[in-house]
């Protein structure tokens, strides 16, 4: 089936600034749909320290969705616990079948409930949505998409209070059986900081239209005048980049991925010879003429998704101590004049699941900061919404 190529066409975005401006975004088309998940109750997974099993769920159902419809390239944003998705309704059934097996999966192999609630763009419009996206490219191979419009929040709440409206379905029956989830790869240690601090942030401008663009352009420009540009606050670390070894730090990628129980340990020594040689290799330990192995971690932080839009700024920063206290100090000032919420997560780590169909060039990788990153961010970020209201 001919895929939908409205994604691929659109114009790459090269400086995230211009992620603020709304004219560099494009009306969704009405024959595609929205697909929205989350884990419920995160937070109390999270505080049973869970959230890997959190995270790891919210970007297997990217990695689901992805082989269901060919590995053909969609918009998508990864949120930590959760996930939204942009595809064609041509791949409609093949999709909710698979999302039904992810919820199934989700709560036999996690004991986490995961809610995905799908929609008619063109239904959703109907009822006052707007759904716009862009896409901003990290490289030849990457490209993030960028969401904006009142659609993503509407479906967001319409999930979380299990609402279901003419243009909005919920998933409910789930189907006994494991989804494909090939090219879903967790073998990376917790990233340190090299800075000190990993900062989860989400940022949520109080106005729309015009003044929205102009909000998230100053406080845009404001973080980059603390951290420098884009690539400086990278939270990905080349010398930091390290694999593991054990077990249980393997465990949710053999869980995904390994079968039943006797095929999990099979799974698991197949690990661990890969990545026994993938740290050879990274070490100059062993060497083998055109190998992509020496690259393969330049890819990883060239391919890593922190920093995106979708509806909010949503970023996963390297901060030193100084420029945590400047960032604080600058989102506070926004506050006070009634232009932003935000929500701020702070650990010294940050947690990378990866999506991989090629080591050469055909990986992705979400990336999220450990101890709750998103999660807690958005818990803050929302405390903080209730308190006051975002003027529409």
């Amino acid at each position: 089936m001919h895929f939908d190529r409205y994604f691929l066409e659109l114009v790459s975005l090269t400086k995230f600034i211009d992620a603020a401006k709304l004219s560099n975004y494009k009306d969704v088309p009405d024959n595609w749909l929205v697909i929205i998940t989350d884990i419920a109750n995160s937070t109390i997974a999270i505080s049973e320290g869970r959230y890997k099993d959190v995270n790891s769920l919210g970007a297997a159902v990217i990695a689901a969705v992805r082989n269901a419809i060919g590995k053909e390239k969609f918009p998508f944003i990864f949120g930590g616990d959760g996930a939204i998705l942009l595809i064609p309704d041509s791949h409609k059934d093949e999709v909710v079948e698979v999302l039904k097996k992810m919820k199934y999966f989700a709560l036999s192999s996690f004991d986490l409930d995961l809610r995905i609630g799908y929609g008619s763009i063109r239904e959703l419009r109907k009822e006052g949505c707007v759904f716009k996206t862009a896409k901003y490219k990290f490289s030849e191979y990457y490209q993030q998409a960028l969401f904006r419009g009142s659609g993503f929040e509407e479906v967001e709440k319409l999930l979380k209070r299990g609402l279901k409206t003419a243009g909005f379905c919920l998933i409910e029956e789930p189907i006994e059986d494991i989804p494909d989830l090939s090219g879903f790869e967790c073998r990376w240690n917790s990233v340190k900081s090299h800075k000190g601090f990993t900062l989860a942030l989400l940022i949520k401008a109080r106005l729309r239209g015009d003044r929205e663009t102009e909000i998230y352009e100053s406080i845009i420009s404001e973080i980059f005048r603390i951290y420098g540009s884009e690539n400086d606050f990278n939270p990905v670390s080349e010398k930091n980049l390290n694999l593991v070894f054990s077990y249980k730090k393997l465990k949710n990628e053999i869980i995904l991925r390994g079968g039943n129980s006797f095929s999990r340990i099979k799974y698991y020594f197949k690990l661990l010879a890969l990545n026994i040689a993938g740290s050879f290799f990274f070490n100059g330990l062993l060497t083998k003429k055109g190998s992509h192995w020496r690259e393969y971690k330049k890819g990883v932080r060239q391919n890593a998704d922190y920093i995106k839009m979708d509806d909010m700024v949503r970023m996963i920063i390297s901060s030193s101590e100084e420029e945590k206290k400047q960032l604080v100090h600058t989102l506070e000032e926004f506050t006070r004049k009634g232009l932003i919420f935000y929500g701020m997560h702070i650990s010294d780590a940050a947690l990378l699941t990866c999506i991989v169909d090629t080591y050469e060039d055909e990986h992705f990788h979400l990336i999220d900061a450990s101890d709750g990153g998103y999660a807690l961010a958005a818990k803050e970020l929302k405390q903080k919404i209730s308190q006051g209201s975002v003027e529409l």
